[in-house]
């Protein structure tokens, strides 16, 4: 452990030399970091900080009207911290100093919410941000720019915002200084970062690549007169970012015998169609080519597959219920409005595609418990969420199966 200690302070001292832009704080807050003292999860502090940076946002969104500005400030308004904070018990309850996030790039606010958790859990916040700016990212830096300058001077040197090259002599240092590394992204990414060793007291939070899956009840949408709804919320679930969130779902299981089956999916389709078509919603060529190849190559390794598509924006791949490989259809998901559909009649028949890659299962025309039942009695090696269609995108304190509060702090 000294050893490591050491090694970071001698990292720190060449921190001039290493190739890093500071995006939120500066050097001297870097390297003055291990100095400052964990906070108490929730603490009035915190809350009063990340509910100052939502009303900032809320009113520099009034006219924009971006939907992911909205879902972040509507998330850490304060009345929804306090609501969280009651659920823990926070009177011995501690950051455990350091946390160290590596921020995803494919959903442009996720790197404010795992920030976010990191000050809640009580610690100071390093975080790599993704190469890829976006104008979401550069509305939420500005807010806590503001926020910290304004009121909250006391932040400076809690928080750093950093974007580096792929540099393992920086990921080395990083690693070296935090008591909890959180990682976002491909498996591949996640084990070059794990090249760089952390503390052995270290705590590790690995959010690896997932799929998704909805699972529908065919007699309940026939009975549905008005689709539009639900339509809207499996867009927002789906296209709204091109189906690139582990949580949007590629796999659909359609509840019912045959008939039902096959009259619900011309329903529901027919309907989803207008809302392509509202939402002006139109597809890339080089999305398009992606999904009609992974298509054709699932034809090759599933006897029977049909294909189906109208004007590419909806590839559908209907998997015949006698294909043995049912884990295997997750490495032909594309993004970009690519669904593989399967028929049973019962919720078990969806176990064999309920793998380690499975996070979310969203649900229409059936009770969430239900599948959160049939998956925990069943002990299957996936599921860590279900819920309502539309709310594939919601962010909780509990993501694949980890209590980010709980998991980031230490209890005295």
């Amino acid at each position: 452990m000294r050893r490591l200690e050491d090694a970071a302070t001698h990292l720190l001292r060449n921190i001039d030399e290493m190739p890093i832009e500071y995006v939120l704080g500066d050097k001297e807050d870097l390297r003055n970091m291990r100095s400052q003292k964990p906070m108490r999860i929730f603490s009035d502090r915190t809350i009063e900080f990340l509910s100052e940076v939502s009303a900032y946002l809320k009113e520099k969104n009034r006219t924009l009207l971006n939907g992911d500005i909205a879902a972040f400030y509507f998330w850490f308004r304060k009345s929804h911290l306090k609501t969280l904070q009651s659920n823990y018990d926070n009177g011995y309850h501690i950051g455990r100093g350091v946390s160290l996030h590596f921020a995803p790039g494919n959903i442009p606010t996720q790197f404010a919410y795992t920030a976010a958790m990191g000050l809640l859990a009580g610690n100071c916040v390093i975080l790599r941000l993704s190469s890829r700016e976006t104008f979401e990212g550069a509305m939420i830096i500005d807010a806590f720019k503001h926020v910290i300058e304004k009121d909250f001077p006391d932040f400076k040197g809690r928080i750093v915002f950093i974007r580096y090259p792929h540099d393992k002599k920086v990921t080395d240092m990083l690693s070296m200084l935090c008591d909890v590394r959180v990682m976002w992204g491909s498996d591949e990414s996640i084990n070059i970062i794990r090249q760089s060793i952390i503390k052995a007291g270290a705590v590790e939070l690995p959010f690896f690549t997932r799929d998704s899956a909805a699972v529908f009840n065919a007699a309940q949408i026939l009975k549905t007169d008005d689709l539009s709804p639900l339509c809207r919320n499996f867009y927002n679930d789906t296209y709204l970012n091109d189906q690139n969130a582990c949580s949007s779902p590629h796999i659909i299981f359609w509840l019912g015998n045959e008939k039902e089956v096959s009259l619900a999916k011309e329903k529901f389709w027919k309907a989803f169609e207008n809302v392509l078509d509202e939402r002006n919603w139109e597809i890339q060529a080089e999305t398009a080519v992606k999904k009609l190849t992974s298509a054709y190559v699932a034809a090759t390794y599933i006897p029977h597959l049909k294909i189906i598509k109208n004007d590419n924006r909806i590839v559908r791949l209907e998997i015949p219920k006698e294909f043995e490989s049912m884990e295997k259809l997750w490495e032909f998901s594309e993004p970009g409005g690519y669904f593989m559909e399967i028929q049973g009649e019962k919720l078990e028949d969806m176990i064999p595609a309920l793998g380690r890659i499975c996070q979310t299962v969203s649900v229409f025309g059936i009770d969430t418990a239900d599948v959160r039942k049939m998956a925990f009695e069943n002990r299957v090696e996936g599921v860590d969420r279900v819920v309502e269609v539309g709310h594939t995108l919601d962010f909780d304190v509990i993501w694949d199966g980890f209590d980010l509060i709980q998991s980031m702090s230490r209890k005295i």
